[in-house]
């Protein structure tokens, strides 16, 4: 069973943001500044979501990409 993915990232420019938060829009929901839910598919994963925005970032960027297992996701109030 798939989970959903959450995705968080700092990114120091203004373009490369926007470029991360437009790859995102049609696959989830913004839900804080830089982070981001998204519904569980069949196919985007955390490997494939982390590679392709990994080509939109810079080495000074961060990005994180988490598949929380059901315990987190039950303990996370502040998922949607």
């Amino acid at each position: 069973m798939r989970r959903p993915l959450i995705v968080m990232f700092d990114v120091s420019s203004d373009g490369r943001r926007n470029q991360v938060r437009d790859a995102l829009r049609p696959l989830g929901s913004w839900y804080q500044r830089s982070v981001w839910v998204l519904a569980p598919t069949s196919t985007i994963t955390v490997g494939y979501l982390a590679q392709g925005l990994d080509s939109l970032l810079k080495p000074a960027d961060r990005l994180i990409v988490l598949e929380p297992c059901p315990a987190c996701l039950r303990g996370a109030l502040w998922v949607p």
